[in-house]
């Protein structure tokens, strides 16, 4: 089969279905490729070869379905990753997850079996389609090369339109390195377009409704991260307190004054509720209020709701609207600072006491017992608040930090605050172990002119911790910073809670100082005051490591934002083995 692949290539006189996609693909701007070749897709990986895609390849599937992700979620471009059949996609098929709950907008090109022979059973042959469609916006199929021009622009159109997700085209693999028909390269390339809602009468009555308010609150989300300079413009000029989700902080600098930050109270939605409270009309922008955007639903809204988005599917699911607009955000602020004028200043210094108020409140943040949870660096012991506060001040404002799930993420949310849009990437919705490190190599190929940081337990460096790997044959700058408690931190807590029990939470962990090593990476030590050494580590090139122990006694469940939980496991034990 190579050779004759070989053949088809050198004849100048054709294109092959893999060198259309690979034009297709530039003509999209796309730059980076994720997968790993296998015998479905040589035929593409040596298109891609020649073209000037530059194609990282890495130890698993799911790490470059994260690489994807990373890379779309830091720029806001769609990310471009590929897959052989059966167990290419099925390794994948976690990060296609992710990227669906997350809203992130990424082309998983899937090949699939041959089609020009009559055979069955063939090598990694399943029915993929059908797994595949529940976790993506769409499932295309090229059965031949004529239609990869197609639908490779289609599958773009679908992952990028409304709310972004992951689109799937499954190109069979005869058509890779079929020929394609003059005629079929000649189709048109014109994008279609949204059919978003116009809105005018509506617009009227939010411009009424806004006039007749004496507060207005806004609440943000990912759909609005491209715009962040316009929701400040609007916040400022309404005198707006903004509250945002997991996904959509850094829209408004959480340094600014009407920044609600992220989570002042223990519970994570007192103060927002309080402040929101006081508001005659809240404006939702870019958001779907699911379970963790709204920090398990305990976002409380009483007063009159506005939700606008570029997907009218996540309209009265949650949180019933007062006014839909099925309208992208940036569009939706456009229109009204262009009635600014009309509309006139607006005053309420009251609201900028009330947010200090809250803050004096409830700062500085302090969980249940969470003063007994320490980093150790150098033998020194420091509190989670102090040492991403001082993270913070090591760090640029636009530098990227990429989390992990568990622990780790529940306190690197907390304590840093976010000072630009999409500098905090962090699985949200679908919550995947394993995400942290080969999403932060996604960003750091994505923005290398920006420090990439990414946070990582133990639990997820045992499951993607090899993507090192990546990062150094790729020579990228990326500093890890692995918190090691031996445990899988968050559950062991629940477990302890629930049952007085752990099961199945211990860890078992290598010397890291001499994995680093043997992974080519440097292992950076601690060096007097934690200030120098994140410093220092920071701005080391290359693929760096820090790690830093954890370390807290048997306690109570720290987090009352858990409090649900907490109560729904109690209530299965009772059930399971009596009271």
């Amino acid at each position: 089969m190579s050779l004759s692949i070989y053949k088809i290539f050198e004849n100048k006189l054709a294109k092959t279905g893999a060198e259309v996609l690979c034009d297709c693909l530039k003509r999209r701007g796309v730059k980076v490729v994720f997968g790993i070749p296998g015998v479905h897709n040589l035929s593409l990986f040596e298109a891609l070869r020649r073209s000037n895609i530059r194609v990282v390849s890495a130890t698993h599937e799911q790490a470059v379905g994260f690489m994807a992700n990373g890379y779309s979620r830091t720029t806001g471009a769609t990310g471009v990753f590929v897959t052989v059949p059966g167990p290419g996609f099925t390794n994948a098929f976690t990060s296609v997850a992710e990227s669906f709950l997350d809203s992130c907008a990424v082309v998983c090109i899937m090949t699939g079996v041959r089609n020009d022979i009559d055979q069955r059973f063939q090598l990694h042959e399943i029915r993929q389609i059908d797994l595949a469609k529940p976790i993506a916006k769409a499932v295309l199929t090229a059965s031949g090369a004529d239609q990869i021009l197609e639908l490779t622009e289609e599958v773009f159109q679908v992952a990028e339109s409304g709310e972004p997700g992951p689109a799937i085209l499954e190109i069979a693999a005869n058509a890779l390195w079929e020929r394609v028909s003059p005629q079929s390269r000649a189709k048109s390339n014109e994008k279609a377009t949204s059919q978003l809602q116009d809105g005018e009468i509506e617009l009227a009555k939010v411009m009424d409704q806004i006039q007749r308010s004496k507060r207005i609150g806004l609440f943000v989300g990912q759909g609005a991260t491209h715009a962040a300079e316009k929701v400040e413009s609007v916040a400022e000029w309404l005198r707006a307190p903004v509250a945002t989700t997991l996904s959509g902080r850094g829209c408004l600098r959480e340094d600014h004054p009407l920044s609600l930050g992220f989570s002042w109270a223990e519970d994570g939605m007192v103060s927002v509720n309080r402040i929101f409270d006081t508001c005659d009309l809240i404006l939702a922008l870019g958001v779907k209020f699911s379970e963790t955007g709204t920090r398990g639903y305990g976002l409380e809204l009483d007063t009159p709701l506005i939700h606008v988005d570029a997907s009218d599917r996540v309209f009265d699911r949650n949180y019933p609207a007062s006014l839909t607009f099925h309208m992208d955000a940036e569009e939706f602020l456009d229109k009204l600072l262009e009635r600014k004028a009309h509309l006139g200043p607006r005053e309420d210094n009251e609201v900028l006491k009330a947010i200090e108020e809250q803050k004096a409140v409830q700062l500085p943040p302090s969980m249940e017992g969470e003063d007994e949870i320490r980093f150790i660096l150098g033998g020194q012991s420091y509190s989670p608040n102090r040492f991403f506060n001082t993270l913070r001040e090591v760090l640029p404002d636009d530098a990227v930090v990429v989390t992990d799930t568990g622990y780790h993420q529940v306190l690197a949310t907390r304590h840093l605050r976010v000072l630009a849009p999409r500098t905090l990437i962090t699985p949200s919705d679908y919550q995947s172990m394993g995400y942290g490190i080969p999403a932060a190599i996604g960003a750091a190929i994505a923005l290398p002119h920006k420090k990439v940081v990414a946070l990582v337990g133990d639990g997820g460096f045992a499951m993607s911790g090899f993507e090192i790997l990546t990062a150094v044959r790729e020579a990228i700058d990326l500093t890890v910073v692995l918190f090691n408690d031996g445990y899988f931190g968050l559950i062991k807590e629940v477990q302890e809670h629930s049952f007085g029990a752990t099961c199945g939470v211990k860890l078992a962990t290598p010397d890291f100082e001499k994995l680093a090593e043997s992974f080519g990476m440097h292992y950076h030590m601690a060096v007097g005051d934690i200030g120098d050494t994140l410093a220092k580590c920071i701005k080391r090139k290359g693929p760096v490591l820090l790690e830093v122990k954890v370390t807290y006694p048997k306690r109570d469940m720290i987090f009352k934002v858990k409090r649900r939980w907490k109560r729904d496991l109690k209530q299965s034990a009772r059930k399971l083995f009596g009271e």
